[in-house]
């Protein structure tokens, strides 16, 4: 009887968990660690004429809702884009030059997620060609992106975007990638 009259005053609302956690996981040790002041990496061209574009670097962005730049687990520093409204926009500098019109561009990508919405990227802010970059299940790992063939003639900005969807998730960039064709 006693046990009867226990369960019928007991609310689902009295089993969630509240305030913060007696025990410090890995993961939270982790996130306590995490740098959100690391400063920005600089875009590298090397010998090969190889650009990389630190995606943590961008000069433009949506608000910190949207995206969010850090050091990143096994050094360097990340971008999330946490779901569709996420936007970045890159300056080339001006010391930066390109010796073909085309190069191929991956991005080094961590995602978690099966399906993914995929990456958009528009040059020089014009409005014109709309380049998409799939986004792989990468299992939590970092792995590049399959290359796809840009024109970089007249480059002076880069921004990158997806589209709204209720299957966008979080994803984690770590840098772009533009290889001499």
């Amino acid at each position: 009887m006693q046990r009867k009259i226990f369960a019928e005053k007991v609310q689902q609302q009295s089993f969630q968990r509240t305030g913060p956690s007696v025990v410090v996981g890995k993961i939270e040790k982790y996130i306590q660690d995490i740098d959100e002041n690391a400063p920005p990496l600089p875009i590298e061209v090397e010998k090969s004429g190889k650009v990389v574009i630190p995606a943590a670097s961008y000069t433009m962005g949506a608000d910190k809702k949207h995206i969010k730049a850090h050091q990143a687990f096994g050094g360097g520093t990340q971008l999330n884009l946490m779901n569709g409204e996420g936007w970045v926009t890159y300056a080339i500098p001006s010391n930066v030059t390109f010796k073909q019109s085309e190069y191929m561009l991956t991005a080094l990508v961590c995602s978690v997620h099966l399906e993914q919405q995929p990456l958009k990227l528009e040059l020089n802010g014009d409005g014109g060609t709309i380049y998409e970059i799939k986004i792989p299940y990468t299992v939590g790992k970092w792995e590049d992106t399959e290359p796809i063939k840009v024109n970089v003639s007249g480059l002076s900005t880069m921004k990158f975007f997806r589209k709204k969807d209720p299957i966008c998730f979080g994803l984690a960039i770590k840098s772009f990638s533009l290889t001499p064709c």
